[in-house]
C-alpha cells in the first residue's frame, strides 16, 4: 500500500494517457518520504453511467480514493493528498465544462488487510 484507485467517466478519460497519469501518480507519491515506490499500486475504473451536477449538467468529476495500511500522521496524509491532487488536476486540466476533482484518503484499520506474495 498504498493504492490509488481513480474513478472518472469515459469519455474524459479517452481524452488522456491514463498509463502516463498512473506513472505520474506513483512519481508523485513516493515524493512523500512515508511511502515506498514498492508498494504503490494504482488503477482506473472507467464510467459508463454517472452524474455530477444538476441532471443534464455537463460537468464532469475524477475521484481518486488512496487506501493506506499504515498509520500516517496527519502531515504526512496531507502531502499525500496535495500530491495527488496537484497531479490529477495538473494531468486534467480545464476540459470543456465543469470538472471535480477530489482525494479521499482512507486507512485500512490493523488486521483489516492481508495479502499473499510469491516471486
Amino acid at each position: 500500500m498504498p493504492h490509488i484507485i481513480l474513478e472518472c467517466p469515459r469519455q474524459l478519460a479517452e481524452r488522456h494517457d491514463l498509463g502516463d497519469l498512473l506513472d505520474r501518480l506513483h512519481a508523485a507519491i513516493v515524493r512523500e518520504p512515508s511511502v515506498s515506490a514498492a508498494d504503490v499500486k494504482s488503477r482506473v475504473h472507467l464510467l459508463d453511467q454517472w452524474r455530477c451536477g444538476a441532471p443534464g449538467s455537463d460537468a464532469a468529476f475524477v475521484h481518486a480514493r488512496v487506501v493506506l495500511t499504515r498509520p500516517r500522521t496527519a502531515a504526512q496524509q496531507a502531502s499525500i493528498q496535495e500530491l495527488i491532487l496537484d497531479g490529477l488536476v495538473g494531468a486534467f486540466g480545464r476540459p470543456p465544462g465543469s470538472l471535480q476533482v477530489c482525494v479521499e484518503l482512507t486507512t485500512v484499520a490493523e488486521g483489516r488487510y492481508i495479502k499473499a506474495v510469491s516471486s
